[in-house]
């Protein structure tokens, strides 16, 4: 897959290019790429923020949670700390980029709990983001058990 992309960034040298080249690096399914992509994240990166939405908007994989459920607990602690001390531009698009897309009970779980360690001092902008981001994974998990009790029917 590197190859692909190296042979491509050397052909393509457009902005796009660039940034297509940045999704699809930290979409690769490897442990070691999600931490090396985890790590340029942040205010004090030296990628511009339309660098980094493009890296971010690549690295969690539906198929494989176990690539990045690591960083949910250091994700829901850099949101608190992006959302006081960053400006609300980059701590909004922080918070809804990486925002864990696993609908899962434990997801669900750990969201909340930050959530009501944070309320009191979180910028409204990014209290609404979280407020919708839980009510999404709860109607997730919901629909799920519903379809999941729902009988099945013999072809």
């Amino acid at each position: 897959i590197q190859k692909m992309i190296t042979d491509e960034k050397s052909r393509d040298h457009s902005d796009l290019a660039h940034r297509f080249e940045l999704f699809t690096t930290a979409a690769i399914p490897s442990a070691e790429v999600k931490q090396k992509s985890w790590e340029t994240f942040g205010p004090q990166s030296s990628m511009s923020i339309h660098d980094q939405i493009a890296a971010m908007s690549g690295f969690h994989d539906l198929d494989r949670p176990e690539l990045t459920s690591k960083f949910t607990n250091v994700f829901f602690e850099n949101a608190i700390a992006f959302a006081k001390s960053e400006p609300i531009h980059f701590a909004s698009v922080y918070f809804e980029t990486l925002f864990p897309p696993y609908c899962e009970q434990q997801v669900l779980d750990q969201s909340q709990h930050y959530f009501q360690k944070a309320t009191e001092n979180l910028p409204p902008v990014i209290d609404r983001a979280w407020r919708e981001s839980n009510d999404e994974i709860a109607r997730c998990i919901a629909i799920r058990a519903l379809n999941e009790a729902k009988p099945k029917f013999a072809p």
